[in-house]
């Protein structure tokens, strides 16, 4: 049933993209929208040295008090380090597995109140697994 908790990246992943930590935010925003990809790998010397996703792209426009309308060029001129996540974030296939299943068993309880809740609730899992 979790088949892909035993799945390595080179089970999945088409072709190794990555970017280096100098790079700026358009060339990221150019990839992502290439590849089709939400995230890449950052490389410094061959080491991994952080990760940046499309969220991580979309964090660097916050809004702030001194700037409502943020400024467009100047932010996408900005290097990659300053918006990547650096610390892996990683589980063990135990841990991730309990925690989809305790995800699930709220939504399918949450929505068995009725009997349309929980056909939309079951419907939603088995789409989110495949």
């Amino acid at each position: 049933m979790y088949g892909f908790l035993d799945y390595l990246v080179s089970d999945v992943m088409s072709k190794p993209t990555v970017i280096g930590p100098d790079a700026t935010l358009a060339e990221v925003e150019r990839i992502l929208e290439q590849t089709g990809f939400n995230g890449l790998p950052v490389v410094s010397g061959g080491t991994l040295v952080g990760f940046v996703t499309s969220l991580d792209l979309l964090e660097a426009f916050r809004f702030t008090p001194d700037a409502i309308l943020p400024p467009y060029d100047e932010i996408m001129q900005r290097s990659v380090a300053t918006v990547m996540t650096r610390e892996p974030l990683s589980s063990s296939r135990a841990r991730a597995s309990r925690a989809c299943s305790r995800r699930w068993w709220r939504r399918a309880t949450r929505a068995s109140r009725s009997s349309t809740r929980t056909a939309t609730a079951w419907s939603a899992w088995w789409r989110a697994r495949t």
